[in-house]
C-alpha cells in the first residue's frame, strides 16, 4: 500500500489532463513542492499561507490570490490551516490565451482583494458548483474571462509563459518526472524519444523556461521533500534521502534546494513578526 503522499502525487499527475476544468473549496494544512501541466488559480479565501512559486514567495492573507503557470514548481505553507479554494484550468482552454499573448503569462500574484472578491472569486464559485456538469465552450468562456479579466486589471507577468504543450513535449515531461531518480540529461532523453539532442532542446526549452538540468533537479527535489514529510525514511539522512531522488553530488542538491525553498526565510521572518506583534499587542493591554 502507498503512502498518503504518494498517492496524493500520483493522483496529481492522473488527473493532470487537458480537459480538466475544475474547482475546489477546502480547510488545508498546505501542500508540499509540486508542479502539474494545467494553470491553476490559487485563492486565500481566509487565513495566511506562504505561496511559493518558482522560489518566489509571498504571504497571501484574506481574498489575495495566484496564478500559476503550467511546469511551475509551487508549493503552500500553512502555519495552522487555512481556507483555500482552487481552480484548475487544463491546457485545452488556455491556448487562447497562447496565441494572444505568446511567450507572456498572466500576473502571477493577484493581491487587490477587493477586485478579486468582485471579479474573480464568483467565476470560482459557478465552477465549484457547476464545473461538472459544464461543457466544452463555457469551460473555454469561464476560463479565459477569468485570465482576461486578471489581466485587465493586473496586467502580464514576464515570468513564466502559459504552456499549452501536448504530444511529445507532455510525453518528456512525464518521462522525466518517472525516471527522476535515475541518470538523467540531454542526451538520454534525446535517445530515448529519437531526437538529436539539439532539436529536442530547443522543443523542451520553448515549454519549461529553463535549463533542463534544472527542471530535472527540480522534480527531484520534489520527491526529496515529500520523503521527508514520510516516517517511513526518518532513519535516512537528507543527504541520503537526495541520493535515492537522483542527486549525485551534495553541491547540486543545495543549489536546487535553495532555488526552490527561498520561502523558508520568509516563513521564519513571518513567524517572528507575528510574535513581535503578539507580545506588543500583549504589552498594550
Amino acid at each position: 500500500m502507498k503512502d498518503k503522499r504518494e498517492k496524493q502525487l500520483q493522483f496529481e499527475k492522473v488527473r493532470d489532463v487537458a480537459e480538466r476544468f475544475v474547482a475546489e473549496r477546502y480547510i488545508s494544512d498546505g501542500f508540499y513542492l509540486h508542479f502539474h501541466r494545467n494553470t491553476e488559480l490559487y485563492c486565500v479565501c481566509r487565513g495566511e499561507v506562504i505561496v511559493t512559486v518558482n522560489g518566489e514567495s509571498r504571504v497571501l492573507t484574506d481574498g489575495q490570490m495566484a496564478i500559476i503557470c503550467g511546469l511551475e514548481s509551487h508549493a503552500y505553507e500553512v502555519a495552522n490551516a487555512a481556507d483555500i479554494a482552487y481552480l484548475h484550468i487544463g491546457t485545452k482552454y488556455t491556448e487562447p490565451f497562447k496565441n494572444i499573448y505568446g511567450a507572456k503569462a498572466p500576473p502571477r500574484w493577484l493581491t487587490d482583494s477587493e477586485f478579486n472578491g468582485r471579479e474573480l472569486y464568483p467565476i470560482v464559485e459557478k465552477v465549484i458548483k457547476y464545473g461538472k456538469d459544464m461543457i466544452e465552450l463555457e469551460a473555454l468562456c469561464y476560463g479565459n474571462m477569468l485570465l482576461a479579466r486578471a489581466v485587465k486589471h493586473y496586467g502580464l507577468s514576464e515570468k513564466g509563459a502559459m504552456f499549452t504543450g501536448g504530444g511529445i513535449i507532455t510525453e518528456i515531461i512525464q518521462y522525466i518526472y518517472d525516471n527522476s531518480d535515475y541518470d538523467l540529461n540531454l542526451e538520454t532523453i534525446a535517445k530515448k524519444f529519437g531526437y538529436a539532442p539539439q532539436v529536442l532542446s530547443k522543443k523542451i526549452s520553448a515549454y519549461i523556461n529553463e535549463d533542463l538540468r534544472a527542471f530535472i533537479n527540480d522534480v527531484r527535489i520534489q520527491k526529496v521533500m515529500q520523503m521527508r514529510k514520510d516516517e517511513k525514511f526518518n532513519h535516512l539522512s537528507l543527504l541520503e534521502i537526495a541520493s535515492r531522488c537522483g542527486f549525485n553530488s551534495i553541491a547540486t542538491f543545495y543549489r536546487a534546494y535553495n532555488r526552490n525553498f527561498k520561502y523558508n526565510a520568509l516563513h521564519q521572518r513571518h513567524e517572528s513578526n507575528k510574535k513581535d506583534k503578539t507580545e506588543k499587542a500583549d504589552k498594550d493591554k
